[in-house]
């Protein structure tokens, strides 16, 4: 994904807008939903990244980085 990269470069608007068009044409697209919910995190916006992650649970129920990552979001949201 283009959007990883802009991630990495700290363009963190741009990744949004990447990420955001990945899952519009492809709203199944689990990299996608995964690589925002991080970047949710990161943003602090954590409400939108637990939702991604739990997009990413339904899409792969088997997925142990979605369970890790929305718990860990969870407990960041607790302050």
């Amino acid at each position: 994904l283009r959007g990883y990269s802009k991630f990495n470069l700290r363009d963190y608007e741009g990744a949004m807008e990447d990420y955001d068009v990945a899952i519009q044409l492809e709203p199944d697209n689990f990299d996608a939903h995964f690589s925002r919910g991080i970047l949710f995190e990161k943003l602090k916006d954590f409400e939108n990244a637990i939702n991604d992650f739990t997009k990413c649970i339904s899409l792969n129920g088997s997925s142990s980085k979605a369970f890790f990552n929305r718990a860990y979001t969870k407990s960041l949201n607790q302050d």
